[in-house]
């Protein structure tokens, strides 16, 4: 088995796959960047980690459902 993590900008992505390659599952968490001022786009790298194990966890299951949990950082005066 192997596990295919992509940690992007808006969500984290897991795929397994059986040892021949053939996909088992796929799941993502989302999360937003926060923008603290103009020009500025900050993540914190404690979502990231907070997304990992559930969805590699709901990937293992085999169901290729997105994994959906929204993760809003704070957000600056600039986005209201």
């Amino acid at each position: 088995m192997f596990i295919g993590i992509d940690i992007g900008t808006q969500s984290l992505k897991v795929l397994v796959t059986d040892p021949h390659l053939a996909p088992k599952g796929t799941a993502r968490h989302s999360y937003q960047a926060s923008f603290p001022q103009l020009g500025w786009a900050e993540q914190n790298p404690a979502l990231w980690e907070e997304a990992l194990a559930p969805t590699i966890a709901a990937a293992l299951t085999g169901n290729s459902a997105a994994l959906v949990r929204r993760k809003t950082a704070s957000r600056s005066m600039l986005d209201t």
